[in-house]
């Protein structure tokens, strides 16, 4: 993994509802993904059942709960 996610940032790879590739830290303070293009499926949110990058986001972001 080498792509840094903000914990603050509310966009897809910081969701819940996010089904992407993506890894905690050690430390739960932020999120990798292997680069920024990576796409995952979105499961409940607004574009549900869409593939979505994990630099998007929308209305119904939901903090993810591995995050501290």
């Amino acid at each position: 993994m080498s792509d840094y996610m903000h914990p603050t940032w509310t966009m897809c790879a910081n969701c819940e509802r996010w089904a992407g590739q993506r890894q905690i830290s050690r430390d739960r303070d932020h999120v990798e993904v292997e680069n920024q293009d990576v796409k995952g499926e979105c499961v409940g949110g607004a574009m549900n059942g869409n593939q979505t990058g994990a630099r998007s986001s929308c209305n119904m972001f939901q903090k993810w709960s591995a995050l501290a």
